[in-house]
């Protein structure tokens, strides 16, 4: 069984020498520390959405769902808080993932954007591949996960360029009042 201490420490690892070849090539502070967050970040997610993977059966199959918006809906209509964590927490996840590829497309919002889609369907891609592997579905690939966590995204973008904004201004007005 792969844990979640197995990709934490596999992402200790990549994290070290990440700062050590930052630390040789002299890159500021700023950057060490974006770049360490968002190896940090990217190791909570895969742990969230594909760890602990079981060998054995458990008993019974998840079911897959690839009709937009029936899992949302069914969880909406449970009043739970399984059901709340469940949609709103896919929405949470997906929010720094939409900030970071803002920071790394400045320029370039549909970059950002299709990155935000493209590891959303990478996560569900990897649930499929890895319940193939083991012999049965060990997770639920759900269309409705790469919606939310797409909307967390799309937030994130947008909360890069409100702040970015918001900094930009800050600045502005220190400038004119030196």
């Amino acid at each position: 069984m792969f844990t979640y201490t197995d990709v934490f420490l596999f992402a200790a690892i990549i994290l070290i020498f990440a700062v050590v070849i930052m630390l040789i090539k002299k890159s500021s502070a700023e950057k060490i520390i974006t770049v360490a967050s968002f190896i940090a970040y990217l190791a909570a997610v895969i742990c969230i959405t594909l760890f602990p993977i079981i060998y054995q059966q458990t008993g019974y199959d998840i079911d897959y769902n690839f009709i937009p918006f029936k899992s949302i809906v069914s969880s909406m209509r449970e009043h739970s808080t399984t059901a709340f964590l469940s949609v709103f927490g896919n929405i949470v996840m997906f929010v720094p993932f939409g900030f970071y590829m803002s920071l790394l497309f400045k320029k370039s919002n549909i970059k950002a954007f299709v990155s935000v889609v493209a590891f959303s369907l990478g996560i569900e891609l990897a649930q499929h591949s890895i319940g193939l592997i083991i012999g049965y579905r060990y997770r639920c690939v759900d269309i409705d996960d790469v919606i939310l966590n797409t909307i967390g995204g799309v937030i994130g973008i947008i909360a890069f360029h409100l702040l970015k904004a918001m900094y930009v201004k800050l600045k502005h007005k220190r400038t004119v009042a030196e």
